[in-house]
């Protein structure tokens, strides 16, 4: 049962500033994360998914080349935003916060998992929280999401200029310059670059940085940004977990049951209305072509994703026995099935993935 206000809240007391702030109960803990949330935590299980997020914080740190945060983050799952106050988030209902007198940071997210702010509690505490927004917004997308950069492409140099100027972030265009620039040139200018920047800074100071730094004209890179930037983040699951055999030639028929400590499965706690535990599974596609996909199960749904933008099959959802089609190249793909609440951290769904024709 979630609780339904703030007041209802354990007295847990995060400072940022001088504002004091009263954080959901603490229910997990693994190495860089203390995960808080006032879902009802009778049913947990988060160690093999919070060990997830502290590989990503790791690897963040590596692509980087900074150090992994010494302080702790606590992550705040804050699903429907009951209390109605913007009690962490100003301006958004996800955030990240640092309080750097005492090293330690917070995320507000209405997801379980938001690798956007965990790139924020990588970067910030390393290279400081008075850097431009607009290169740190860009690479938490980069980093942080799977988002293609390709519908800010067209008149991209004037439109960057254009939202320098005017101080308010476009997290597209943030990301297209700032994968750009990563991609080509990597972490070490970037990390010159950013702390050469304040958050104040405008074109001028942007174009007279990068032209130090980078030892490049300015208004030619920007010219040159003219290929779309795909972020790298791969959904949950990908490269990680149990692969699935296909049962035969074109068809993959077969009844899994997981539970807590299986590696891919968990449950950030019981919120009514929503999947009370989550499982990740490998699928290899060998051959493009359309192909029927069906989950069955009580309260079960199921989700089939790409891993890579590079393989441009159809995201495919089946719930309640649903026979759903899509078109499907090949590639490494993960499912994802989501559960109903139960006495216990399990679940169990037959799934059929089955090849029917090639793509039109």
């Amino acid at each position: 049962m979630r609780t339904r206000s703030l007041s209802l809240w354990t007295m847990l007391v995060w400072a940022a500033g001088c504002a004091e702030q009263s954080l959901p109960p603490l229910v997990a803990s693994s190495k860089y994360i203390d995960y808080h949330t006032d879902a009802d935590p009778s049913v947990l299980c988060m160690d093999d998914f919070l060990a997830r997020e502290d590989r990503f914080v790791e690897e963040v740190a590596e692509v980087l080349g900074v150090d992994v945060p010494t302080g702790r983050i606590s992550f705040v799952w804050n699903l429907y935003m009951e209390s109605g106050e913007s009690w962490a988030c100003e301006h958004s209902v996800d955030c990240y916060r640092y309080d750097e007198g005492q090293g330690t940071g917070l995320i507000v997210s209405r997801n379980v998992s938001n690798r956007h702010e965990l790139v924020h509690a990588v970067e910030i505490p390393a290279l400081g929280a008075a850097g431009s927004k607009v290169l740190g917004e860009g690479l938490a997308e980069y980093l942080g999401s799977g988002k293609s950069t390709a519908g800010v492409v067209n008149g991209f140099p004037a439109a960057f200029e254009a939202m320098v100027a005017d101080g308010e972030v476009d997290y597209l265009l943030a990301q297209h310059f700032v994968g750009s620039i990563f991609s080509r040139e990597g972490a070490g200018k970037y990390r010159a670059f950013r702390e050469a920047l304040d958050a104040s800074a405008g074109v001028q100071q942007f174009s007279s940085a990068f032209e130090s730094i980078y030892g490049r004209s300015w208004s030619e890179a920007l010219a040159e940004m003219s290929e779309a930037v795909h972020g790298l983040a791969q959904p949950l699951g990908c490269g990680d977990g149990n692969e699935l055999e296909w049962t035969a030639d074109g068809i993959l028929d077969t009844t899994i049951a997981s539970q807590c400590g299986d590696g891919t499965f968990f449950g950030p706690g019981i919120v009514h209305g929503h999947p009370a535990f989550e499982a990740t599974f490998v699928v290899q596609i060998a051959e493009a072509g359309a192909y029927d996909f069906t989950v069955q199960g009580a309260g079960v749904e199921g989700i089939l994703n790409a891993c890579s933008f590079e393989i441009k099959s159809q995201s495919i959802g089946s719930n309640g026995g649903q026979t759903i089609q899509g078109l499907l190249y090949p590639g490494e793909h993960v499912l994802l099935l989501r559960f109903s609440a139960d006495d216990e951290a399990r679940g169990e769904a037959s799934v059929t993935i089955e090849y029917v024709s090639p793509p039109p």
